[in-house]
């Protein structure tokens, strides 16, 4: 609301504070015992509509780059379901990881600090939001390409 309504500062104070909680509420819950299936279910599904609505936010703001809004978009989806996709391919399996999440992702470039850095360019640069936009859209690109090159090295090892 505050990006759709052009108020940039707080726009870049609010989402930064809820990245914070979001990078926070984690390392809480698995500290304090406290973790849940569900939790990290709630977590990844919070993620993805904090980051769909900001892009409804600037659709909504510049309306003349709807087709990169919607490239955007679908790049996301590639990404989320790539990455949770192979985290629980790569769970089955025991591949082995160092972390103790509830849902494990595969890494990929575009991760919620680019994303949030992404946000703030566009927020700070308005006026430079075409590049950054497109920007944006190769890093998401080149993630979805990645993660499909990690399934295959990883995952193929399994295939024989």
């Amino acid at each position: 609301m505050l990006t759709a309504a052009d108020w940039p500062w707080l726009a870049i104070a609010v989402w930064w504070l809820g990245r914070l909680l979001d990078g926070t509420d984690g390392i809480y819950a698995r500290a304090t015992g406290q973790t849940t299936h569900f939790g990290a279910f709630l977590d990844i599904v919070c993620d993805m509509a904090a980051y769909s609505v900001m892009i409804f936010a600037f659709a909504y703001r510049h309306p003349e780059l709807t087709p990169l809004w919607l490239l955007i978009l679908f790049f996301y989806v590639l990404c989320i379901t790539g990455a949770v996709s192979l985290g629980a391919a790569m769970r089955e399996l025991n591949v082995n990881s160092d972390d103790n999440r509830g849902i494990r992702l595969a890494a990929g470039l575009a991760e919620g600090g680019e994303t949030g850095i992404a946000y703030t360019l566009f927020l700070l640069f308005p006026a430079n939001i075409t590049f950054t936009a497109s920007l944006w859209i190769i890093v998401l690109a080149t993630t979805v390409l990645a993660r499909v090159f990690l399934a295959k090295k990883t995952l193929a090892q399994f295939d024989r």
